[in-house]
């Protein structure tokens, strides 16, 4: 098992629309992923370490996988799945940065 985390920084004027992201994004992830995935987790930032401080990022998504997808699949076809997803990303009005 492998734990793949995707961090979403917070910064002035972030918004991030968790709605669409647990409706819309992460099922689509589990489609995509499909049986190598074994859980997946969303933790959302609420307040930082001290009292009226920002948490450090609105999301944190947690996936854990099955080796077998590392193997199983091509490199080309799972970037093709990251671009799709990272596209849809977009929607969700946070600026990422893809690090593979």
């Amino acid at each position: 098992m492998i734990k793949v985390s995707v961090m979403y920084p917070n910064s002035e004027g972030v918004k991030f629309d968790t709605e669409y992201y647990k409706n819309t994004h992460l099922p689509m992830v589990q489609k995509l992923v499909g049986s190598a995935l074994k859980e997946l987790e969303l933790d959302l930032g609420v307040g930082g370490r001290a009292p009226g401080k920002a948490a450090p990022y609105v999301a944190i998504a947690h996936l854990s996988l099955t080796m077998w997808l590392l193997f199983k699949q091509p490199l080309v076809r799972m970037r093709q799945h990251l671009q799709r997803m990272s596209r849809t990303i977009v929607m969700c009005k946070v600026k990422f940065k893809l690090v593979i």
